[in-house]
C-alpha cells in the first residue's frame, strides 16, 4: 500500500512540475481556436505586397488603378490566378494548436527574423501593417509560419510556389489576349482581310474565295498569343524587326512587329501600342507566318475533259482549255 502511495505521489510531483514549467513560458493555449484567423488582414485595403527570400532578393507588387501590379515591369498587371493563389490561402489559414513557440524552434523551422525561407510584408497606406514568415515544408503541401510580433509557430497548407520570387510567374499570361469581336482588318503575309457582315472577305473584292477554316484558324492564333517573359531593354537593347503584320481594331491600328533573339531560336515581339518587348516562341512565330495565299485563298483546280485519241480511239484526258483552242482541237482530230 504504502508502494502505491509513494507511486502517486511521484506523479503528482511532476504534474505540478510540468504546470509550473508551462505557465512559466507564459504562453495560453486555451486561447487558441480553429476558426481564429492567423492572418488578421484585410487583402483588400492593401496597396503593397513585398516577398523576400533567404538571399534578400524581393520582388515587389503595388496596387495602382485598382489593378495589382509590377513596378520594376513598367506597371505591367500581375496574374490574378498567382495573386489569388497567395493571397486567398493566406488570408484563410486558421490558428491551430502551435507546433513550437521558442527562438530555437523558430531558427529550426525557418521563420526567423534572420532566417527564413520568404518573408512577406504587407504594406496599406505606406506602412507595413503585418509581416509573415515562411519556413520549411514538414509534409506536402504544408510550411510553417509565424508572424512577426508572435512567438507562436503554426503549420498551414501552402505552396512555397504560391510565393515565388521569380518575375515570370507574376506577368499576366494573358496579357496579349484579344476580342475577336474587336478585329476589323487583318494585314499578314501581303494579304489584306476586312471584316463585313460579321465575316472576313479579300479586300479589296476578288474573285478568289477565302478559305474560312483557315481564316477561323488565323484569328484563333492572332487573338491567344502567349509569352513567356518581358525582356530588359533598359541597357537600350536593338532589335532588327523583320517581319510584321497589322490589325485593325476598334480603338485603333496595332502594328505587331517580330525580331529574332541573338543566341537563341525565340523571338520577341513589339506591339505599336505598348511599351513592352515580349519574348515569343519560334513555335508561335511558325505557326502565324503559316498564313498566306496559298493557305488563306482557295486554289483553284483544273479541270480535265476526256478528248478522242487519234492514235486507238481510246477517249485520253487533257486540261479544259479556252474555247477557241478547244474547237481547232476538236477539228484537228475529226477524221
Amino acid at each position: 500500500m504504502k508502494k502505491i502511495i509513494s507511486t502517486l505521489a511521484i506523479l503528482l510531483l511532476i504534474q505540478t512540475v510540468l504546470t509550473l514549467i508551462l505557465s512559466s513560458t507564459g504562453s495560453d493555449y486555451t486561447a487558441f481556436k480553429t476558426e481564429e484567423k492567423l492572418l488578421e488582414l484585410n487583402i483588400k485595403a492593401l496597396d503593397k505586397i513585398v516577398i523576400t527570400d533567404i538571399k534578400k532578393a524581393s520582388l515587389i507588387l503595388a496596387k495602382k488603378d485598382g489593378q495589382w501590379r509590377m513596378p520594376a515591369h513598367g506597371d505591367f498587371p500581375v496574374s490574378k490566378v498567382q495573386f489569388s493563389q497567395l493571397t486567398g490561402k493566406l488570408e484563410n489559414a486558421k490558428k491551430s494548436w502551435p507546433i513550437a513557440t521558442t527562438q530555437s524552434a523558430a531558427k529550426r523551422f525557418k521563420v526567423d527574423e534572420d532566417y527564413f525561407e520568404k518573408k512577406l510584408e504587407f504594406y496599406q497606406n505606406g506602412k507595413i501593417k503585418k509581416i509573415m514568415y515562411l519556413g520549411s515544408s514538414p509534409k506536402f503541401r504544408k510550411v510553417t509560419t509565424r508572424i512577426k510580433g508572435d512567438n507562436n509557430i503554426y503549420s498551414i497548407d501552402f505552396n512555397a510556389f504560391e510565393a515565388s520570387i521569380k518575375e515570370e510567374d507574376w506577368f499576366d499570361k494573358g496579357y496579349l489576349t484579344l476580342n475577336k469581336d474587336d478585329m476589323q482588318q487583318i494585314n499578314i503575309n501581303g494579304i489584306e482581310l476586312v471584316k463585313k457582315d460579321k465575316e472576313f472577305k479579300l479586300n479589296p473584292a476578288q474573285t478568289a474565295q477565302l478559305n474560312q477554316a483557315e481564316v477561323k484558324k488565323l484569328l484563333s492564333q492572332i487573338t491567344s498569343i502567349t509569352f513567356q517573359t518581358l525582356l530588359d531593354t533598359s541597357k537600350k537593347t536593338t532589335f532588327k524587326f523583320d517581319w510584321v503584320f497589322a490589325l485593325q481594331m476598334k480603338s485603333g491600328k496595332v502594328d505587331y512587329k517580330i525580331a529574332k533573339l541573338d543566341k537563341t531560336e525565340d523571338f520577341v515581339l513589339k506591339l505599336s501600342s505598348q511599351p513592352y518587348y515580349f519574348k515569343i516562341s519560334k513555335q508561335t512565330v511558325e505557326n502565324l507566318k503559316k498564313f498566306n495565299k496559298t493557305t488563306l485563298i482557295v486554289q483553284e483546280v483544273v479541270k480535265k475533259t476526256p478528248i478522242k485519241s487519234t492514235v486507238n480511239g481510246d477517249a485520253t484526258t487533257a486540261p479544259l482549255l479556252p474555247q477557241q483552242n478547244l474547237i481547232e482541237l476538236i477539228k484537228k482530230n475529226q477524221p
